[in-house]
């Protein structure tokens, strides 16, 4: 008994410690995406769903279930659907379900960063980061705040409505159905409308907007009760179900976790084992497995994402990429600044012809080859069309690879 007392204290100790500290530890605040409804954390969606029947003048009923299974029980009458989440991801069953209800009348308000490309493909809309625009507003997003405002005049504010950097990310390409309702300050649209037969989708690609942390701005408020202002005065329903996290854990130990007596006996437990092992096991390790380092992967990364961008083709963004890539190439292999020459200024088509044969003799490349590689990179940074052919993007594949090739040699010799 004498030689275990010293482990007894250890423990005792020890655990008194970690109350101590847990006790005078400040709660760290949870900045979690969930978006749901009895959430209090900046981006849950407490005081919206509290003040919603306020602004809708309507009752609010929620809602877990899927749009299937409103369809199974025939409960398609007329009425508005609210989805605020990160993500809205459904199976073909219920996309097909939501559309039924929309053109029966309904109206669904959906504001996600991301939703799922079978409901685009079916509303013929696209939704782009914004990489894809041509002032690389993402880049400065990452040291500024964005702004959000209406193109309602009766409901523009002097001001645009500021976000958090990093908060608004995603915009909607235009579409010929679609009215455009509000932008950022890019100028790009946020919010906008598409009719689908007799009920309407509404649609905002910054989610953030409607949660606790921007309900507490005043302007921020009447922001959003504009874009619900849209919304026509019925019965509306609050949807839970297709929420991020809505799975419940299936761990055997969550109920323990969910109670703080049980957590903390828990949590001793496996302390207790903890020093067990530090102190109990020392003469009796077991020999320590070899273990070989791990296998090169990076030839199935590759092939994974050239799969995926084969499902998901955009040839023109792949093009814009592959040309910024280009130019940083010049600048760290070769020295060759692009400023003022890069992107092209405004009003001009084609790149200015003594910095052209200035790469041609930095890099040893023949003046042709290189005018023949910018002349298709100043095409497809000027052309007006949303997406470029097949054999645009892979002739500029082929220019670029030559240019390497013959720079490599140039460098090599």
């Amino acid at each position: 008994m004498k030689g275990n007392t010293r482990y007894i204290v250890i423990v005792l100790g020890s655990f008194a410690l970690l109350l101590l500290i847990e006790y005078l530890t400040p709660k760290p605040i949870n900045w979690s995406q969930t978006y749901r409804r009895e959430d209090k954390i900046p981006y849950g969606n407490y005081i919206l769903y509290r003040e919603l029947p306020r602004l809708l003048q309507q009752p609010v009923v929620e809602n877990t279930q899927t749009f299937y299974e409103r369809q199974l029980v025939n409960d398609t009458a007329a009425a508005n659907y609210l989805l605020i989440q990160d993500d809205l991801n459904m199976d073909s069953l219920d996309v097909q379900a939501l559309l039924k209800l929309v053109n029966a009348g309904s109206d669904v308000f959906i504001a996600a960063r991301y939703v799922d490309a079978k409901l685009r493909d079916s509303l013929q809309l696209e939704l782009y980061d914004n990489y894809s625009l041509d002032r690389e507003p993402l880049l400065k997003e990452l040291t500024d705040s964005v702004g959000l405002f209406m193109v309602n005049p009766q409901l523009k504010s002097p001001t645009p409505y500021f976000l958090k950097k990093g908060s608004a990310p995603y915009h909607f390409a235009s579409a010929k159905s679609a009215t455009i309702l509000g932008l950022n300050t890019y100028r790009a649209p946020v919010f906008i409308k598409v009719p689908y037969g007799k009920g309407n989708f509404w649609l905002h690609s910054v989610p953030l907007m409607f949660t606790n942390y921007y309900m507490l701005y005043e302007q921020h408020r009447d922001y959003i009760a504009a874009a619900f202002s849209y919304l026509p005065k019925r019965k509306t329903f609050w949807d839970e179900h297709y929420k991020s996290g809505q799975i419940e854990s299936r761990s055997p130990v969550r109920f323990l976790l969910s109670q703080p007596p049980l957590a903390w006996a828990w949590r001793l437990l496996l302390f207790t084992l903890f020093v067990f092992a530090v102190f109990g096991i020392k003469r009796r390790q077991k020999a320590i497995p070899i273990i070989r380092s791990p296998a090169n992967t990076s030839l199935e990364f590759v092939k994974a994402v050239g799969r995926l961008y084969f499902l998901n083709p955009n040839h023109k963004a792949m093009a814009k990429r592959k040309i910024r890539f280009f130019m940083e190439q010049l600048r760290n292999r070769y020295g060759i600044t692009t400023a003022g020459h890069f992107p092209l200024p405004p009003k001009r088509a084609t790149f200015d012809d003594n910095w052209l044969n200035y790469i041609s003799r930095k890099a040893g490349v023949e003046e042709t080859a290189v005018r023949q590689l910018f002349q298709q990179i100043a095409w497809i940074e000027s052309t007006q069309l949303e997406e470029i052919a097949d054999s645009d993007l892979l002739q500029l594949s082929r220019l670029m690879e030559d240019f390497y090739k013959h720079s490599a040699q140039s460098v090599k010799a």
